[in-house]
């Protein structure tokens, strides 16, 4: 087919503008094929540095979450940590009361034991119950004071 082209052009003396037409379509080849091949380097030159870009962005983005958990941990034990020691010292004040009650019904009891008896009751007869200060002493044990719950429940 090409050889058919240039006889024809030979025999009706158009070779000088088939070669023109040729030269014309080899540079415009040559024009485009350079800026296609100038464009894809530069889309991959983009895309390579939005990829960079976004890496950068994402591993900030992950340690500043890592730091804000980190924060987050921290401040959830120092809660924890003051909670657990307020429950130790509650213990701790319980024991103490609860001795001190213990004491204070012992007391009662060698106080019952040395009054003397009353000739109007029988022998077998004495108050029931415990009394009412100890009582009331007793039903606070174990329990955080009004004031510091924020009132009653």
């Amino acid at each position: 087919m090409g050889t058919l082209i240039l006889w024809i052009a030979a025999r009706t003396g158009l070779s000088s503008l088939l070669s023109a037409v040729a030269a014309y379509a080899l540079v415009a080849a040559l024009a485009g094929g350079s800026l296609w091949g100038y464009g894809a380097w530069k889309y991959h030159a983009g895309k390579t540095a939005g990829i960079a870009s976004e890496r950068a962005d994402w591993q900030e983005r992950l340690r500043l979450a890592a730091v804000a958990k980190a924060a987050e941990t921290k401040t959830r034990q120092a809660d924890i940590d003051a909670t657990a020691a307020d429950y130790i010292n509650r213990q701790r004040s319980d024991q103490a009361t609860i001795a001190a009650l213990e004491q204070a019904l012992l007391r009662e009891q060698k106080d019952l034991d040395n009054e003397p008896p009353d000739p109007a009751k029988p022998a077998g007869c004495r108050p029931a119950g415990i009394p009412a200060g100890v009582s009331t002493r007793l039903d606070a044990v174990g329990r955080e004071p009004a004031a510091k719950a924020g009132g009653p429940r």
